[in-house]
């Protein structure tokens, strides 16, 4: 069955998040740093109820045109069908056609993302990869970059805890890690200060709470025994030519307690991948949202 979903790209906004994306994928990112870099750069229009679903419905439509959603993606836009759809008498969504959102979620569930097809583009790496790291390993990171001095948490370590591995296109291993955040003068020197330090959540919510009331509350007004949290990301561009000089290694931990509120995804190649210049730009911002307690 064919799908039609042009008529989605009606609004200026729809163009310009499609253009804007398709633009990352020219230099290179990943589907999930393009969208996480374009959720930073839309952030207030994807507050606003007019304008968010616009954004979700056009990144959903341009990424199943090139063969990949992302799950950010793919949780967003089903979440804003869901609601439009049942909501469908409210003049509010008049603009939007049943018919095509119902087609678009179709689509979307018969979507299965396939491993190590992260990039659109060919990766350039002549050679596969795989890291080194083995599970267990942590690796300390010092946060040194504007976005870290805005936020708070300039001169402040993440600590990557590797705790399984994904895949890339056309068939690099990445490390999948978990993140805490140490004082410089405080790093682990045992597992026991190791699992005293708390885990940085890394990805919107999911679960039992409706998805626009999480959107619109402080973690501090959520009802965290309803709530599961992202946790876990890849880390791309461990190749030691690319990897930051400043990134130490600290000791190996196995049998680290989870979090209690992590969301699991139906497999690993669900798990964000990203580089060291999200780490540096984007993620402070995410810390500072999703986990104001760590600053």
């Amino acid at each position: 069955m064919g799908y039609d979903f042009s008529a989605l790209f009606q609004h200026d906004i729809a163009n310009d998040i499609r253009d804007d994306y398709l633009d990352y994928m020219q230099k290179g990112y990943s589907i999930d740093e393009a969208v996480l870099l374009l959720s930073d750069e839309y952030d207030l229009p994807l507050e606003d109820d007019d304008d968010a679903p616009r954004i979700w419905f056009a990144l959903a439509a341009t990424q199943l045109e090139y063969g990949e959603v992302s799950s950010m993606v793919l949780e967003n836009a089903r979440a804003w069908i869901d609601r439009i759809l049942r909501n469908s008498n409210d003049p509010e969504y008049s603009c939007f056609s049943k018919e095509l959102l119902s087609a678009l979620e179709e689509r979307l569930n018969q979507h299965k993302r396939k491993p190590g097809t992260r990039k659109h583009k060919k990766n350039n790496r002549s050679r596969l990869y795989k890291c080194p790291w083995q599970i267990g390993d942590v690796y300390a990171y010092p946060m040194r970059s504007e976005s870290a001095k805005e936020t708070g948490l300039s001169g402040k370590y993440l600590l990557f805890h590797k705790v399984g591995e994904t895949k890339i296109y056309p068939g690099h291993i990445l490390p999948v890690v978990r993140v805490k955040i140490a004082d410089p003068d405080a790093l682990p020197g045992n597992i026991v200060d190791f699992c005293n330090l708390d885990y940085v959540k890394t990805g919107e919510p999911t679960g039992d709470l409706d998805f626009f009331f999480l959107k619109k509350h402080a973690p501090s007004e959520i009802d965290q025994t309803k709530t599961k949290f992202q946790y876990r990301i890849a880390l791309d561009n461990t190749v030691p030519s690319e990897v930051p000089e400043t990134l130490v290694y600290v000791d190996h931990y196995d049998d680290v307690p989870s979090p209690q509120d992590e969301y699991l995804p139906p497999e690993d190649i669900y798990i964000a991948s990203w580089t060291w210049p999200v780490f540096e730009n984007i993620f402070p911002k995410i810390i500072k949202r999703m986990n104001p307690e760590l600053l």
